[in-house]
């Protein structure tokens, strides 16, 4: 359950603040097959927020945000108490359950400004920080809270119309995310993008029809606290085209993959073992060192696609 409340405040021609408070109560009830793992907890929350935004020269807007906030964390792990994992060789021991709720810390400077016509350009700086990271784990098939990071990057965007035909859009992003307390396996967050970027162009001339290609890139990314292993990039490319009967009515395929790229939209790096690898130390189940092997797990991008859909409104 949350509330929040709001207040816009002009305090010059050229200089205004939002100030906002959000309130979240969070209660878990779990239900674990084993009964030590079962019961009940809740939290709650608190987040201000705070803007100001400057603009004493046409067409440019500069804006400061200062906030908290928060991400809840697996309610499994809210009331555990014993080891479930029978693969572990901490299984059925006392485990340390985490917090329901995590809290963020945000700070963004940026500028706004259409210094060219029909162009608009925001540039923006942030910083986010985190009580407690959220780390894949590809045995569990779920998430774990891990320690407290540091996430910082710069965003550039252009929103382009130079008729009304025509619309072009492009963001890019560079960011980097470590964690803030030193460990031996490294600072580096597995599965943290550095790179990315989107571009789209649209073009809605009159009725009936209307055109659209999109792109969107993720660059490498670390797949091991000690950046040792990296995922591949991947850029895929989506078209659209509608049609217009009318007010109420419309068609629209969408191709998908484009250039039916052969990319990876998922990349994790986990032990595990293979059908054929049984006999192995590594994944034998009588063994004590059965560790599995570390390999990369993916999951391919679809090859392309092509989607038909009608929409009537109403």
């Amino acid at each position: 359950m949350g509330v929040w409340v709001q207040n816009q405040t002009q305090w010059m021609p050229w200089l205004k603040s939002i100030a906002g408070l959000r309130a979240d109560y969070f209660n878990f009830d779990v239900h674990s097959d084993l009964t030590a793992n079962s019961g009940k907890t809740e939290d709650h929350i608190l987040s201000p927020k705070i803007s100001f935004i400057f603009d004493p020269w046409a067409n440019t807007e500069y804006y400061l945000n200062y906030g908290y906030g928060f991400h809840s964390n697996d309610a499994r792990g809210t009331t555990i108490h014993l080891n479930p994992d029978p693969r572990d060789e901490g299984y059925m021991e006392p485990i340390q359950s985490v917090s329901p709720l995590a809290r963020t810390k945000n700070l963004e400077v940026g500028i706004r400004g259409e210094w060219i016509s029909n162009l608009t350009t925001t540039l923006a700086f942030w910083q986010l920080d985190s009580d407690s990271e959220l780390v894949f784990v590809g045995d569990a098939g779920t998430t774990e809270a891990s320690r407290p990071s540091r996430r910082q990057g710069i965003e550039l965007s252009h929103f382009y119309k130079p008729n009304s035909d025509w619309l072009i859009d492009v963001d890019m992003a560079w960011s980097k995310a470590h964690y803030k307390d030193d460990a031996s396996e490294g600072n580096y967050i597995p599965g943290a993008i550095n790179t990315t970027a989107s571009a789209g162009i649209n073009y809605t001339p009159l009725l009936p029809w209307s055109l659209g290609v999109r792109m969107r890139y993720f660059g490498p990314r670390p797949l091991i606290e000690d950046n040792s292993v990296k995922s591949s990039s991947s850029t895929l490319v989506n078209l659209q085209a509608t049609y217009r009967f009318n007010k109420n009515l419309q068609a629209q395929i969408d191709i998908l993959n484009l250039f039916n790229r052969k990319v990876n939209d998922i990349e994790y790096l986990y032990e595990s073992c293979l059908k054929t690898e049984q006999t192995t130390s590594e994944c034998n189940a009588l063994t004590s060192t059965r560790d599995g092997f570390i390999d990369r797990h993916i999951h391919p991008a679809e090859d392309r696609a092509y989607r038909f859909s009608v929409k009537y409104s109403f």
